[in-house]
């Protein structure tokens, strides 16, 4: 046969069959149809009313047992719902077989004024039901033994202010709170929301050396710290801890100060000025512990290196004498 464009394509409908014994009601279906109506039932090739049998997921449910017969049940699927794609119930259905006499059901949840009615295929209008607690539907007039009743109740949506699938849809006001189980994981906290004074990180260069120097110019001991500021208006807080500081001489004076880089944080005038600390010795090499702090505003986010430089106006200068433990610990203080 002679056709025009692309050639036709066919598929075959998914079918079920089953074999009716004249007391089985109920049959399981291969796939859960999208309703009732997307199947055709027939039973020994004759097609059966939509009224006689009722579909709940993937249970086909006959109001009369079919007939004996091998395959003389034939379900063809019109429509399935994808396995991939969940859908929204915009429609529930729930059916029932009425005993003599029913008027009482209690179908899925509904919306009061958004649910249908149905008995024996026939729509029954407003007057023939009550409808109006959300869990029970009472017929005006009884059913007899058989009569088929089905409720189909709508689902009521808005999309007024619905939040768009965005990066930056919600806003920080729109969270009430965040539980804790939520606040897992690794998270930077924001120097700006870290009160100011509050400590940010801890360094410190703990170990055990000794130092001498004979030079009237201060000169790097080795004793170093070094710490990379979070922040550029972060503050460090420097304590040092020299263990023992000694002058061989009875009239020399050790003297020690701290080095940023290549700037003497001490000050730059020379004589006692220049530094944090001296030992006036005048009794024979005076042996003493030397501690200081200084707080420093390096303005840089680059790591930042402290030394410890030192000096002896004369004779020979120790500093950890005979190796004591010494120490750099910087501490960035937030802004």
């Amino acid at each position: 046969m002679a056709y025009f464009g692309l050639q036709p394509l066919q598929s075959t409908y998914l079918t079920d069959y089953f074999s009716g014994n004249g007391s089985t009601v109920a049959f399981t279906l291969s796939r859960a149809p999208i309703a009732a109506e997307s199947v055709l039932v027939h039973i020994s090739g004759v097609k059966q009313h939509a009224s006689t049998y009722g579909v709940a997921g993937t249970t086909l449910t006959f109001s009369a047992a079919p007939p004996t017969g091998t395959n003389n049940i034939e379900v063809l699927h019109l429509g399935i719902a994808p396995e991939t794609v969940t859908l929204p119930s915009y429609r529930t259905i729930t059916e029932f077989t009425a005993t003599a006499g029913q008027t009482t059901f209690s179908p899925a949840s509904y919306t009061v004024g958004y649910i249908d009615v149905y008995r024996n295929g026939v729509k029954l209008g407003a007057a023939d039901f009550t409808a109006t607690n959300g869990t029970t539907v009472v017929l005006a007039n009884a059913c007899t033994a058989g009569d088929y009743v089905r409720f189909e109740g709508f689902l009521i949506t808005s999309f007024n202010d619905a939040i768009p699938n965005t990066a930056g849809a919600v806003s920080d006001s729109l969270v009430a709170s965040v539980s804790a189980s939520k606040l897992t994981g690794s998270r930077t906290l924001p120097n700006s929301v870290v009160p100011a004074g509050s400590v940010i990180q801890v360094v410190s260069n703990d170990t055990v050396a000794a130092f001498s120097t004979t030079s009237t110019s201060f000169v790097t001991t080795g004793i170093t710290g070094t710490i990379t500021p979070s922040s550029a208006s972060s503050k460090i807080l420097v304590f040092v801890n020299l263990g023992s500081v000694y002058n061989a001489s009875t009239s020399g004076q050790p003297r020690w100060t701290l080095y940023r880089g290549a700037t003497n944080l001490g000050g730059t005038a020379g004589g006692t000025s220049d530094n944090f600390g001296e030992i006036y010795n005048s009794a024979g090499g005076i042996v003493a512990s030397a501690y200081f702090s200084y707080l420093d505003s390096p303005s840089t986010t680059s790591s930042t290196t402290y030394t410890v430089y030192m000096r002896t106006n004369l004779g020979t200068a120790y500093t950890g004498f005979d190796t004591s433990r010494v120490s750099v610990t910087m501490m960035e203080i937030a802004a």
